[in-house]
């Protein structure tokens, strides 16, 4: 009597085992790369997310954004905001800030101060690398702010 052994329960659990080997790969790989939170307290905006919608309509400032040239990644860039109220008047006396942020990756984010310079506020900004960014301008004025985000590619 020949008895032979199926290779079916075999081939069943090498297969179980591969896919749980690459299952363990993909953990690991996921935890190790993991950036973490792009915002720390995105929660709570999102909560109050129509209440600053709406206290930015009241507001009815007009947010401007634009490079002195071409952005580039190899050196600095002069940028430049233009903050305008309700009536097209500019907006004086705000407090601006730029905040870099890459789309995909907060390991190179940078927050930058504007200075006023004339009717603008002016600064400079260093990309580190080419791609899409995600540039979020934020004006404050007498306990009052708003923010627009810009998006570039460079």
């Amino acid at each position: 009597m020949n008895k032979t052994r199926s290779p079916w329960p075999m081939a069943i659990a090498t297969l179980l085992g591969v896919v749980f080997i690459v299952n363990i790969i993909f953990l690991f790989l996921a935890i190790k790369t993991d950036d973490g939170l792009t915002d720390e307290d995105y929660y709570v905006k999102g909560l109050f997310y129509n209440d600053r919608l709406q206290n930015e309509r009241m507001l009815g400032w007009d947010i401007e954004f634009s490079f002195r040239d071409t952005p580039k990644t190899d050196g600095v860039n002069g940028i430049k905001v233009d903050v305008y109220d309700r009536t097209g008047t500019v907006l004086d006396g705000a407090t601006v800030k730029v905040v870099l942020r890459r789309p995909t990756s907060d390991r190179y984010d940078k927050v930058f101060d504007l200075f006023p310079a004339g009717p603008s506020y002016n600064g400079e900004i260093s990309i580190p690398l080419a791609g899409f960014w995600d540039i979020n301008v934020t004006v404050n004025k007498d306990g009052n702010g708003m923010e627009k985000t810009f998006r570039i590619k460079v």
